[in-house]
């Protein structure tokens, strides 16, 4: 019976797809939940030991002691693709005027966004996109692709694995690790900014209560519709 830790993020619905469909498996199954960023690792699951570690969704940084206790290995399924590391992906890809995006299973390693490749589900930027929309479209396709990676790994173990890295050798993580604190850089906007300029910062980082913010005189001013 294979042995798995799945790390996900709490309440959320396609994270738990995810879970209830490896539950399906005869499986030994552990879960942990994240509840929001920084999040810390319980302490249960560095007493796991097993064949194969999952992460969906979770913003849990798995250390590498943790990584060495799945004997098969631990994978990453990535909102974004290769072309789209560490956080904030979803935005800059919006302010970048980007025509295509996607999602992108991989080996974890020690550090961010640089393990094997595995799988990678491209699909196609629209220009009426936010983020919303872009985010929606993304995990749906993640879904489907966690959905097959997985069952690839139960029904053929390390022969899928090597044959899912051999299928995707020309598939290689490209540019720089995003970080928060760039996301928020970007969403602050200065007084004289253009209209067109203002238009890319509005869709790359308006969503729900978040978006631009002003500064004026230690005061911060946040965009009310």
């Amino acid at each position: 019976m294979l042995r798995i830790l799945f790390m996900g993020r709490k309440d959320e619905p396609y994270t738990k797809s995810i879970c209830d469909y490896i539950a399906n498996f005869d499986v030994e199954l552990q879960a942990e939940w994240e509840d929001g960023i920084g999040s810390k690792i319980p302490e249960e699951a560095f007493s796991w030991e097993g064949d194969y570690i999952f992460c969906f969704r979770s913003r849990f940084i798995l250390p590498e002691r943790l990584l060495k206790k799945a004997s098969v290995c631990a994978i990453n399924f990535h909102p974004a693709s290769p072309n789209y590391r560490g956080s904030g992906c979803n935005n800059f890809a919006l302010y970048n005027g980007e025509t295509e995006y996607g999602c992108t299973a991989h080996i974890l390693a020690k550090e961010i966004d640089t393990g094997h490749i595995l799988d990678v589900r491209r699909f196609s930027i629209h220009d009426h996109d936010d983020i919303q929309s872009l985010m929606a479209r993304t995990y749906n396709y993640m879904q489907v692709q966690a959905f097959e990676v997985i069952e690839k790994l139960f029904e053929n173990g390390q022969l899928a694995l090597d044959q899912m890295i051999k299928d995707c050798a020309h598939e290689s993580w490209s540019g720089r690790l995003g970080k928060m604190k760039e996301l928020d850089a970007l969403s602050i906007i200065q007084p004289d900014i253009s209209e067109k300029e203002f238009k890319r910062v509005y869709r790359a980082t308006k969503f729900g209560k978040f978006g631009p913010v002003i500064y004026l005189h230690n005061k911060k001013f946040i965009l009310d519709e």
